[in-house]
């Protein structure tokens, strides 16, 4: 039942990546709803004593956590928890994954190539137009639309998607309800409409500065690439950029000219390694790439794997992860975790490229 969700995802205090670890030892929010407080201090070390009162508190909540639901369903806002097979795949394997995904219209397709294009809000002519007319071919191409539905470049993203005839996806800073900014309500009927409004908060929830920051590890999570056009030195841009090398997204900027402010990130994106995008046939070139290494990928991930050796492969990725964190995320012994890594490592699953760090390889 989803409003176990929906009140899961309203517990004060408790954020994606504490949620991502009593899920896994309990599995659901039916069930976890029936744990008390005491019992999680007991399961974890890191849960004290306001922790456990927020939660025993929060279900003193349940009947207008209830009445929520109902009128959220009612209003056709679909509520995506992480063990639903419509829950985006690419979004499960990052560090911090919501539990659950509030969505109004649809999800992007499992499986195909998406690209998340983001940008400036305060952006040039130039970079609306080229944000337009490369989300444009990229979707005439087959190739998934994400931004954020902000002014400027995302928007301009989202209405090449459009344009082309295809569906394209908002990820929110607000609850999917609310159009924020007022001034993108065009856009925002068209993609619910033609596409999808996606938030991990409840309807109801208002823009505060702090969310939007925490949407754009959803906005690259999404994504198989991240395109930046137009970003100041220190944006929201670099922030969506940061999360995506962080969970091993190629990141592409579009170059500009040297002291132009709105192009320092790119160009300082690019300096530290970021291939320029020139045109459209540089993310059509790097999904063919990418498809290639997906096969290889997935002939080795055929080879039978202990359940043991499964659990610690799955929580690994192309950014290497230390030794402390695996054991973390795990929950094995030192001594059994290090006799996985050293078969996974023997079958030629998992890498070392630092001494205790470890990547897929």
């Amino acid at each position: 039942m989803n409003a176990y969700w929906h009140w899961l995802c309203n517990i004060e205090e408790w954020g994606a990546v504490r949620l991502k670890l009593v899920l896994k030892r309990y599995g659901s929010a039916e069930k976890l709803f029936y744990i008390e407080g005491d019992e999680l201090r007991e399961a974890f070390s890191w849960v004290g004593p306001a922790l456990a009162e927020r939660w025993d508190r929060s279900k003193a909540e349940w009947g207008r956590r209830e009445e929520e639901y109902g009128r959220m369903k009612a209003g056709g806002i679909r509520l995506v928890p992480v063990i639903s097979a419509e829950y985006p795949d690419r979004l499960k394997e990052i560090y911090g994954r919501p539990a659950a995904l509030y969505v109004l219209g649809t999800l992007p397709a499992q499986g195909i190539p998406t690209a998340a294009v983001v940008g400036a809000r305060a952006c040039s002519l130039y970079g609306k137009q080229t944000a337009l007319e490369l989300s444009k071919k990229l979707a005439e191409a087959g190739i998934q639309i994400i931004s954020g539905m902000a002014s400027g470049i995302d928007s301009a993203a989202h209405t090449g998607a459009l344009k082309a005839g295809k569906e394209t996806w908002a990820v929110l800073g607000t609850g999917v309800d609310l159009c924020y900014p007022a001034g993108s309500r065009d856009i925002y009927e068209k993609i619910k409409n033609k596409g999808g409004l996606i938030s991990e908060y409840s309807p109801g929830t208002r823009g505060r500065a702090e969310n939007f920051p925490m949407r754009n590890r959803i906005i690259s999570g999404m994504a198989d690439c991240i395109v930046i056009i137009e970003a100041r030195k220190k944006s929201g841009s670099l922030i969506t950029a940061n999360y995506a090398l962080e969970q091993g997204r190629e990141v592409f900027a579009l170059p500009g000219r040297v002291g132009d402010v709105l192009s320092e990130g790119c160009n300082r994106l690019i300096r530290a390694g970021a291939p320029p995008i020139l045109g459209p046939e540089d993310i059509q070139d790097f999904f063919q790439i990418q498809n290639n290494n997906i096969c290889k990928k997935t002939e080795k991930k055929k080879i039978g794997l202990e359940k043991q050796d499964e659990m610690l492969y799955s929580c690994l990725d192309s950014e290497p992860k230390h030794l402390e964190r695996i054991l973390q995320e795990t929950g094995l012994p030192a001594g059994q975790a290090m006799e996985t890594i050293l078969r996974l490592e023997f079958l030629g699953l998992i890498a070392q490229p630092l001494k205790n760090y470890y990547v897929k390889a």
